[in-house]
Formats: structure tokens, C-alpha cells, sequence
């Protein structure tokens, strides 16, 4: 019931804070590793590209709404977040052996709505069991 207790009430939501900040933070580099590198592997190539688009930032803000956590997901963060997956996106251009496709751009914003939609609704759940506390 992790996500279902008072705001920092269990020493394990108190104690991993930097713990969750630090998946975060190394999800968001394994994406830009991968969206960046000349050949990401022969592994990612069975299967479909928008589909890795869409896993990919949509797992980075996840950890983002997770780290983030007790707090709603505000739109700006994931604005943010989208315009980290549009440039490594744009940053393609000069990535030998890779190419700029607006539709990687579409897969990213697909993925991170569908995250920021998934603690939206988390988080409603949540405060619908504990009317008595409420996140703004």
C-alpha cells in the first residue's frame, strides 16, 4: 500500500526520497544514453521504434511522478520533461547512423501524457481514501 498512506507518514516514502530522486535521475540518463547513441543494440530492433519511444519516456515520467510523490504531477514538470525528449530527439541530427522523425516526438509527448495521466488518476484514488488530506 505504498501509495495509499498519509504523506510521509511511512519511514519507507520518508526514507527513500533521494533514493527515488536517484531513479529518476539515472532513468533520464539511460534514455538520453540510448536516444543518443550511433546504435542503441540489436536487442531494441525487434521491437517497434514508436513503441521504444513510448515505453521510454513514459517509464522516465513515471520515476518523475514517483520521486515527485506525495505531490500532484503539474503539467510544467512533463512540459519540461517533453522538451528533454524533443531535443535528444533533434539531437539525432548529428548522431551518425541515426535520423529525426517527428514521429519519435509524437511516441515521447504519448508516453509522458499517459504517465502524467497515470498519477493523476493515482493520486486521485488516493485522496478519495484519505479525504481528509489534501495536495495542491
Amino acid at each position: 500500500m505504498l501509495f495509499w498512506t498519509q504523506p510521509h507518514s511511512s519511514p519507507l516514502l520518508r526514507n527513500s526520497r533521494h533514493l527515488r530522486w536517484g531513479l529518476f535521475i539515472a532513468l533520464l540518463a539511460i534514455a538520453l544514453f540510448f536516444n543518443l547513441s550511433p546504435s542503441p543494440g540489436k536487442g531494441f530492433s525487434l521491437i517497434w521504434d514508436k513503441a521504444l519511444h513510448f515505453i521510454c519516456w513514459g517509464t522516465v515520467a513515471g520515476a518523475f511522478g514517483l520521486a515527485a510523490y506525495p505531490y500532484k504531477p503539474r503539467l510544467p514538470s512533463f512540459t519540461v520533461l517533453l522538451l528533454i525528449a524533443s531535443a535528444a530527439e533533434t539531437g539525432q541530427l548529428w548522431v551518425p547512423g541515426r535520423l529525426f522523425d517527428w514521429g519519435d516526438i509524437l511516441a515521447n509527448a504519448l508516453g509522458l501524457i499517459a504517465a502524467f495521466l497515470f498519477w493523476l488518476a493515482i493520486l486521485s484514488f488516493r485522496n478519495k481514501q484519505h479525504p481528509d488530506t489534501s495536495f495542491s
